[in-house]
């Protein structure tokens, strides 16, 4: 009898044991499934970079979400001190059926590389919305505010993800030709400064016409302009008419 009961007290304890190693296995198949990536310099490029911070070098790939998706990441951004001069009802998410002559489309998307820097997994801002929640918003909210941006890389498959190592946000706008600034109209340096990047983005375009970045920088910068002609200098307005015919 006491050799059944050492028996059976040798099994209950190897049981034990048993069920803590298949937890312990579970436990690190779920954290190796986990992936951490690295966010480049600067960590957000685009026409909204001026705009927002991302908080955080290190951000990891949760593999399990709840509603069928997967692939996740989450980042937090902040809002920096840079006016942002347009209205906030005019915002609308770019993709889909786009924007109008009266609102201003915003796009945010990703760049993720390996460890040589080469691009392999890209989403385009314009392609629409690869993120949870409208972070665009925050384009209106005071200096320092913080919001959460989440996006899902499952368009990635699992050979394409264990490459990645870094990756980026990129932003767009895309402003329609009848959206007024916010801004208080002056003459001087702030339109010779437009004026500028509206040439160079004209020059840039003549260099690789094929290029879509380049071509909606002319397309912004121009409607811009041309709807605030009438804060400009004589001088200005000249200009912008001579640019004006290298396009048409």
């Amino acid at each position: 009898m006491r050799n059944l009961k050492v028996t059976a007290i040798l099994l209950v304890v190897c049981m034990s044991l048993g069920l803590v190693s298949c937890g312990g296995e579970k436990s690190s198949k779920e954290e190796n499934d986990k992936k951490v990536i690295t966010l480049t310099e600067p960590g957000i490029s685009g026409d909204l970079s001026e705009y927002f911070e991302i908080v955080g070098t290190e951000f990891e790939i949760q593999p399990y979400q709840a509603m069928n998706i997967d692939k996740i990441i989450e980042i937090t951004i902040k809002r920096t001190d840079v006016e942002f001069p347009y209205p906030e009802d005019v915002l609308t998410s770019l993709g889909g059926s786009g924007s109008s002559y009266d609102e201003i489309g915003v796009g945010f998307g990703y760049e993720m590389y390996d460890k040589d820097g080469i691009p392999l997994n890209i989403w385009e801002p314009e392609w629409g919305n690869f993120y949870f929640g409208m972070p665009h918003e925050l384009l209106h909210a005071e200096s320092g505010r913080f919001g959460k941006l989440k996006f899902s890389v499952s368009n990635a498959n699992d050979e394409t993800l264990s490459k990645i190592v870094s990756f980026k946000i990129t932003t767009k706008l895309k402003i329609g030709r009848d959206v007024k600034t916010n801004k208080k109209g002056s003459s001087g340096a702030n339109w010779d400064t437009t004026l500028n990047d509206f040439e160079k983005a004209i020059n840039s375009l003549y260099k690789d016409i094929s290029n879509a970045d380049n071509l909606n920088a002319v397309e912004n910068l121009q409607s811009q302009l041309e709807y605030n002609r009438d804060k400009l200098t004589d001088k200005q307005v000249a200009r912008l008419d001579r640019l004006i015919k290298r396009i048409d």
